[in-house]
């Protein structure tokens, strides 16, 4: 009950935040505040690909793919590591790649570094892929496929030779 609760007041708030961007009518805002002249395609929220190619509904289905992804293998991560007995190392090992591009620049690094971060949203996926937007969609979705696969192969082999204790026993 409190999931549904916490859901709905996170849709709420969404609503509300999204109110001065909304238009009357079906089909994309952004499109029509385009079409009429109140902002210029660059300052639209949604990517040209996404305006072009997608009704709201099937855009929102593709976006909440690598969303998706990208928590589930935080878990399969999390979970390794409490198979392994270090269950707040992944936590911690998490929380740091999530936050890391905020909290330390690496723009001052003579490397790139990428952080899985970077891969969370579909918005952050096909940006700087003119035209091949698709195919660099499908080339994430593969490596988080291989991933959580992997992740689920690790995992079975891990159990299997870890002794699993289901009692709690007390100490006095």
């Amino acid at each position: 009950m409190m999931v549904v609760a916490m859901i709905a007041l996170i849709a709420l708030f969404i609503a509300l935040m999204a109110l001065p961007l909304v238009t009357h009518g079906n089909g994309w805002s952004d499109a029509a505040r385009i079409a009429s002249g109140e902002i210029e395609p660059y300052e639209a929220l949604i990517s040209e690909f996404i305006l072009n190619n997608y009704t709201p509904f099937t855009a929102t289905l593709l976006a909440m793919i690598p969303v998706f992804c990208f928590w589930l293998t935080m878990v399969f991560v999390i979970l390794m590591f409490g198979v392994w007995g270090s269950p707040v190392f992944g936590v911690l090992m998490y929380a740091f790649l999530m936050v890391a591009n905020v909290t330390i620049l690496f723009e001052a690094f003579p490397f790139q570094l990428i952080l899985p971060i970077q891969y969370a949203t579909l918005d952050n996926i096909i940006s700087g892929y003119d035209g091949k937007e698709i195919q660099q969609f499908l080339k994430v979705m593969g490596v988080y496929a291989a991933l959580i696969v992997s992740l689920v192969a690790v995992m079975m082999i891990s159990v299997k030779r870890v002794e699993l204790n289901f009692h709690a026993e007390s100490k006095q």
